[in-house]
């Protein structure tokens, strides 16, 4: 899997609106940041994933998106949290940043897993 650097360029170009956007290597794909939360990818050629699950996800079926499936060295297909991005992201800022803000909320209305007894002691 891999990705083309001016493409990667191109996508935080469309993501100006969403204020500062980092992104970091992964796994031959690039994960974009805002603050520490990865709301999307760029891996499988160069194919744009938002990070979505629940009515998120939903939302994103409903207008085409398809699910990135990862296959395993054993042939075993796994699904990840990541749908594919609408055209319309790809090809206008204002949607770009409509879409993303919706994966970043749907992110953050996602429950916390409770923290480990090791971690609670540091607080």
């Amino acid at each position: 899997m891999s990705y083309t650097a001016s493409f990667a360029e191109e996508l935080l170009g469309l993501m100006e609106g969403l204020g500062k956007v980092t992104t970091k290597k992964m796994f031959g794909a690039l994960g974009f940041y805002r603050g520490p939360a990865i709301f999307a990818c760029l891996f499988d050629g160069d194919v744009f994933y938002l990070k979505a699950q629940g009515a998120f996800a939903d939302e994103l079926k409903a207008v085409g998106s398809q699910p990135f499936i990862y296959h395993s060295k054993n042939g075993r297909s796994v699904a990840m949290p990541y749908m594919t991005a609408p055209q319309a992201c790809l090809e206008d800022a204002d949607e770009m940043t409509a879409w993303c803000n919706k994966a970043l909320a749907a992110l953050a209305a996602k429950p916390k897993a409770p923290a480990t007894k090791k971690a609670a002691k540091r607080g």
